[in-house]
């Protein structure tokens, strides 16, 4: 199995394994993934897919042409081998086909919606991250885990926290999101969202704390980046007695992303 994941609706598509792949998110309509022989060998035909419903197939006529005789579909693709062009100009005619035949194939949604739980690995991060530092127990952290192996039981990742003691499921979870691509404008209002509520009536010295301990565990690629480190750097306005300087700092990072 082959796992395509798409970043913009933070959804998984698990694909059997094969020699050329292209994926088209139903639901966001943008490009999600390939997989091909690309600098190794042919990569046509390959299978065109909307989440797991298969489209059509890029084959290697006049070049590589987008065909698909269930939709009536015969489109050329641009761009030919080199940086597998043909494929980005094929995701581009998918993508107007979504776009004109919205209503009439919403089952396109229905079909892939079961790929949806109610909580994703973004919200397994946000309870990790609560937990790691004490302000929730894992009640929610194991609901978010169950959903996400419901919705896909052949989540490997998910398979292994499932075994693992929360402790060092949690610790395992970190690790996936440092080394896992995500939004991280989606999880940022997720993140502050649940720590403005935290922080009403807390005791701003331990939430401070808290919030230090927080911060080390996030992904350093953005953990530099506002408003995350506002959480870093809010706790050192009480070493020279500054609270409303450490409370401000806090507010401005929690309320980041209000429009």
């Amino acid at each position: 199995m082959t796992k395509f994941y798409c970043k913009t609706c933070d959804r998984f598509y698990n694909l059997k394994s094969g020699p050329n792949y292209l994926v088209i998110c139903p639901f966001c309509m943008e490009y999600v993934g390939s997989e091909s022989d690309y600098g190794f060998g042919p990569i046509a035909p390959c299978t065109v897919t909307i989440g797991k419903e298969e489209f059509g197939k890029i084959l290697p006529v006049d070049g590589y042409t987008l065909v698909s005789e269930k939709y009536r579909v015969r489109e050329w693709a641009r761009g030919g081998y080199k940086d597998l062009e043909c494929y980005k100009s094929a995701a581009e005619t998918v993508k107007e086909w979504l776009t004109e035949h919205n209503q009439e194939h919403e089952w396109f949604k229905e079909r892939n919606e079961s790929s949806r739980s109610r909580y994703t690995y973004i919200d397994l991060y946000v309870f990790a991250l609560l937990y790691g530092v004490g302000l929730q127990d894992d009640e929610l952290y194991k609901e978010a885990l169950d959903e996400i192996l419901m919705a896909d039981p052949e989540d490997e990742d998910a398979t292994e926290l499932k075994y693992q003691t929360t402790k060092n499921a949690v610790m395992h979870t970190f690790r996936l999101m440092e080394e896992r691509d995500f939004d991280k404008a989606e999880f940022g209002k997720r993140l502050m969202g649940v720590l403005a509520e935290y922080f009403k009536g807390s005791d701003l010295s331990s939430f401070a704390d808290s919030m230090y301990k927080l911060w080390g565990f996030l992904p350093y690629r953005f953990s530099e980046e506002k408003p995350f480190c506002y959480l870093f750097s809010a706790g050192d306005h009480l070493s020279y007695g500054n609270r409303g300087e450490c409370y401000d700092e806090l507010a401005t990072a929690f309320h980041y992303y209000d429009e």
